[in-house]
């Protein structure tokens, strides 16, 4: 089993490929957000009248839910790595274990929201400036700089089909600038903060980094003051205990980033899986009592002085036995492989499965989820595509296509808002192809079997098309129209689709042979459009 990253998440950048380096030299391991239990928070440590946020979230069609400041801790070394994320997010996770995080024992609210603060200021420069020296855009997007929140697919598959290429001097001057000067911006504005002995915030665009820091503080407040916590520490301690030296530290690696020189190790990935272990078994300790949480307490000890993990699991499963305690299979859910049998959850993610494609599943894919497990990696895909993938490979192909469909209808796509608003007055090509749609073809009839009919021997081709209001059609194509819709994409994704716009025409993008009204309903649903809109 495969459980690193894709190797272009570090190819992406410059940037990116010295945290991937740093990443290796540490052995940080990467915890796919799927797999891993979000274990239930005890109520002494959420905020009062939030009791909302001890809740863990559930699967909605194939996505499990998030929670922004509980899902993450900048107490963990190991990196979440999200399927519904994009890649920059790689970098941005691993320079947090890189990091590290500061604490004290007498630390005050105001103490833990500046180190949130500060332990956000590095991997979000590296997010917003750093990662943009070389990185690879859409033809749309190239140059422009980071997207913020806009989510753009042509750029996640630009820059992982192009490596990061040697920008001009200039550009990475001026990336590596800004980036530099964000970091000391920054930090001077903690350093006001401790000062003035309140929040001094130093927005960026709509970056608000004291806010933010505000928001986890007020999150994590009971947590980080818990007993639990004061003993992980003993055991794991922070990187720093102090404001200044944790600027210090920011400072120095983020210029080993800028000279591209290596940082020293100060762990090694065996010790990031054990203090992440420990504080899990640390939250089951905080709830027990007497000799249970004598013993646990006891396993805690193990993992911090070296025992193997093994040694550890069967410990806990023989605490188990006498006690009332958590299933050792959820407490050691920590998402990535560890013994047969642990650190995988096969609940949780078969609890997607039935959230996204529960007539595939119903079909006989359920007897095959122990071996999409097995096979699986991490990958930036929906669950029931990954799955529909899987079942083509082994194959499973009639189920495939059900799959497929269902991965259609779970992962649907958004409106093009464009082509349903410029629609063409234009009546001939050429032609290319709008966003808001998804061509699903199957051996079989897929829409049948989709209804509960018996798998058939047959060619079928499914539009699945977003309108303005985000609804989902379902729309029956001949099999002549969907050969061509597949000839168009092609040719959209060719090398030819970034000089489409300059009049770099193919045979498919004329559709002459297209029944003029099926043409015409393909160009009011916005799947097709002209190449140029007229003025």
């Amino acid at each position: 089993m495969n459980w690193q990253p894709p190797a272009h998440e570090f190819t992406r950048s410059r940037a990116a490929a010295w945290v991937g380096r740093q990443a290796a030299r540490h052995e940080l391991p990467m915890a796919h957000f799927e797999y891993r239990e979000r274990l239930q928070m005890p109520e002494a440590w959420l905020p009062q009248g939030r009791a909302d946020l001890g809740q863990v979230p559930g699967w909605q069609s194939g996505r499990l839910a998030e929670s922004k400041y509980q899902s993450y801790r900048h107490d963990l070394l190991v990196g979440s790595y999200h399927p519904s994320h994009r890649a920059k997010w790689t970098a941005h996770e691993q320079m947090h274990g890189i990091l590290g995080f500061v604490w004290r024992p007498d630390a005050s609210p105001f103490f833990h929201a500046l180190a949130a603060w500060q332990a956000e200021i590095l991997p979000v420069a590296l997010w917003y400036f750093f990662d943009e020296t070389g990185l690879q855009r859409c033809r749309l997007h190239q140059g422009q700089g980071p997207l913020f929140g806009l989510y753009c697919a042509a750029c996640e598959g630009a820059a992982a089909e192009q490596p990061a290429k040697q920008p001009s001097s200039s550009q990475a001057e001026d990336w590596n600038a800004k980036g530099k000067a964000f970091v000391e911006q920054q930090l001077d504005a903690v350093e006001r903060s401790v000062a003035a002995g309140r929040l001094l915030p130093a927005r960026y665009a709509t970056l608000d980094l004291a806010s933010d820091g505000l928001a986890y503080a007020a999150a994590h407040q009971e947590r980080l003051l818990s007993p639990a916590f004061a003993l992980f520490i003993q055991r794991f301690p922070a990187a720093c205990d102090s404001i200044e030296s944790y600027a210090e530290r920011i400072r120095s690696l983020c210029a080993a980033l800028l000279e591209d020189k290596d940082v020293q190790p100060s762990f090694n990935g065996a010790y990031a899986i054990a203090q992440d272990l420990a504080w899990r078994l640390l939250c089951v300790w905080s709830e027990a009592e007497g000799e249970a949480a004598e013993s646990l307490l006891g396993l805690v000890d193990q993992l911090a002085t070296g025992a193997e993990v093994q040694t550890v699991i069967l410990a806990y499963q023989a605490l188990a036995e006498d006690w009332v305690l958590p299933a050792p299979t959820r407490v050691f859910a920590c998402g990535y492989p560890l013994s047969p049998g642990f650190g995988l959850s096969v609940a949780q993610l078969s609890d997607g499965l039935r959230s996204s494609v529960p007539k595939t599943l119903e079909r006989g894919g359920q007897e095959l989820i122990a071996e999409f497990i097995a096979q699986d990696t991490l990958q930036r895909h929906h669950l029931a595509r990954r799955f529909a993938s899987f079942l083509s490979t082994v194959g499973a192909e009639q189920l495939a296509g059900l799959a497929r469909l269902e991965a259609a209808i779970a992962d649907a796509p958004q409106p093009d808002l464009e082509a349903q608003t410029l629609l063409p007055m234009a009546s001939k090509g050429p032609w290319c192809l709008g966003t808001g749609h998804e061509l699903v073809r199957a051996g079989i009839d897929v829409m049948a079997a989709f209804e509960g009919a018996e798998f058939e021997h047959q060619n079928s081709s499914l539009l699945a098309v977003a309108d303005g209001q985000g609804e989902l059609q379902l729309l029956e194509l001949d099999e002549e129209t969907a050969d061509w819709l597949q000839a168009l994409a092609q040719v959209n994704n060719s090398d030819k689709a970034s000089s489409l716009f300059d009049s770099v025409k193919n045979e498919a993008t004329f559709g002459n042979d297209v029944d003029p009204e099926t043409l015409a309903a393909l160009l009011e649903l916005g799947v097709v459009i002209p190449v140029s809109y007229p003025l």
